[in-house]
């Protein structure tokens, strides 16, 4: 009878001890989803910062490359005029035909001191 209790005893701890391994392998299997939840959001993030950092550089060639234009023509003032005269034919002729162009004396004030800098430039 002690040999049966004793059996029973030791039993009754082992599926405790089992109860315990099964709750633990459940947390834990819990928390491995939610760290792979966790290394999922981090590689998203990752993925966008990456894009957002491509992007940027992609941006700071093309505004260097549009510096180095500028520099050029800087340093050619006869070029430069020639570009802003370009831009502003351009401009002057895809405006649709129903938009009124109104010069007022503050753009004619503009355009006569963009001609004065471009002249400045040219003397120099």
């Amino acid at each position: 009878a002690k040999d049966v209790r004793s059996i029973k005893e030791e039993m009754k701890k082992t599926e405790q001890a089992l109860e315990y391994c099964i709750t633990e392998n459940n947390r834990l299997k819990t928390d491995a989803d939610d760290q792979k939840g966790n290394i999922e959001n981090y590689q998203n993030i990752v993925a966008k910062k990456r894009k957002q950092i491509n992007d940027q550089d992609a941006l700071m060639h093309r505004l260097c490359g549009g510096l180095q234009s500028c520099m050029k023509l800087i340093q050619k003032p006869d070029e430069l005029a020639n570009a802003v005269r370009n831009i502003c034919e351009k401009l002057c002729t895809e405006m649709p035909s129903e938009v009124e162009v109104k010069e007022t004396e503050e753009s004619n004030k503009d355009t006569g001191h963009l001609e004065r800098q471009i002249q400045q430039l040219q003397m120099e």
